[in-house]
């Protein structure tokens, strides 16, 4: 009988610890991280994109949340070509939704054109809600419908130990130090 118990992958643990620890590194050493965060339209960008997943999938979406949760650090026991339908879907839909957001950031933006002081704001809500969207479309629903459609199966499910941990943790402290050296010298 096959195993169908989750194993933790150490090289997706690893990877994610690096990509978030690189953008830390880019965003909070200018102390303007506050300029990438406007919780509405993050709330407008993540909310109409579960809402129209929601009404797409259904309950089948509730039940793909955890398991999508699980899978950015989990090896997934077998495919599941639903699920991998509901992540692609995702990607289109965020995209979608993060274009109506710079359209109503553009026209938020012309509709001030008498105020200045309104331009620099308007149209940094403009420009998140495609950020938001582009960052969640390819950090997220690209990866999870990869894993679920069984294209990244190469990869192994190692047990979590520090014998495993010691190259992959030895190669991303390497290529961390050599990318933060990089934006100290830019």
């Amino acid at each position: 009988m096959a195993d169908t118990r989750r194993r933790i992958c150490v090289y997706r643990l690893v990877a994610w610890v690096g990509v978030v620890v690189l953008l830390a590194a880019v965003v909070v050493p200018g102390g303007q991280w506050q300029a990438l965060v406007d919780a509405p339209v993050f709330a407008f960008t993540l909310g109409v994109t579960f809402f129209l997943l929601l009404a797409t999938f259904g309950g089948e979406f509730l039940r793909f949340i955890p398991d999508a949760l699980r899978t950015l650090v989990c090896v997934s026991p077998e495919p599941n070509p639903r699920f991998a339908d509901i992540a692609r879907f995702g990607s289109r839909y965020v995209v979608g939704v993060g274009s109506i957001g710079v359209l109503i950031g553009l026209m938020r933006t012309l509709c001030s054109l008498a105020d200045v002081s309104q331009i620099g704001p308007h149209m940094a809500t403009a420009i998140l809600s495609a950020l938001y969207a582009v960052v969640v479309s390819e950090f997220f629903f690209v990866f999870l419908h990869k894993a679920y459609s069984g294209d990244g199966r190469t990869e192994t499910a190692e047990p979590l130990s520090l014998r495993n941990l010691a190259l992959p943790l030895a190669i991303v402290g390497l290529v961390l130090v050599l990318c933060l050296a990089l934006l100290l010298v830019l």
